[in-house]
């Protein structure tokens, strides 16, 4: 067990890197294909769909696809971002809003991350994609950080065998 659990940490490390040695003018994106061997197109897609049940406030308004038969899931979906006053005078706290794009086969699934932006609660400071020319670093960090913290989640909540209450 322990040392799953440090090849799980080890893993989400070199994926976090990865963000870091991106060029200053890309966005911010993940992408990534897992093995779930011997597990079925359709129990991951009902890992998923108990996982995005319990990640999101409501399931159904983040939703914008559900195709259990092809084994895809479309959301659309927001982390809400509550910024340290970068100078006085500025409030960058807002929302940084995703698509989280998830398709299933027998034995493997994909996810992917991306159109990823920020939004602030007053317009003037929303800063559109997430890319690090833009001079807001510290709001890229911490976007990075929370679609790492999305992409943990997932990655967990995918190993866990769905079980249906019956009570």
């Amino acid at each position: 067990m322990k040392k799953a659990i440090s090849l799980c940490l080890a893993i989400q490390l070199l994926s976090f890197l990865s963000f870091a040695q991106k060029r200053e003018s890309e966005p911010l994106e993940a992408h990534k294909i897992i093995q779930a061997d011997s597990i079925s197109k359709n129990e991951l897609y009902n890992r998923a769909m108990s996982w995005i049940a319990e990640t999101f406030k409501s399931a159904n308004n983040v939703i914008q696809l559900q195709d259990k038969e092809n084994g895809k899931i479309l959301i659309k979906g927001a982390i809400k971002y509550d910024a340290p006053a970068f100078s006085p005078g500025t409030n960058y706290s807002g929302n940084f809003f995703f698509t989280l794009s998830l398709e299933f086969k027998d034995g493997k699934y994909k996810y992917d991350i991306d159109n990823v932006y920020h939004q602030a609660y007053l317009s003037r400071y929303s800063e559109g994609g997430i890319y690090l020319d833009k001079g807001k670093k510290k709001i890229r960090a911490q976007a990075e950080a929370e679609i790492l913290s999305l992409q943990n989640s997932l990655e967990i909540a995918m190993k866990r065998e769905y079980k249906l209450n019956d009570w």
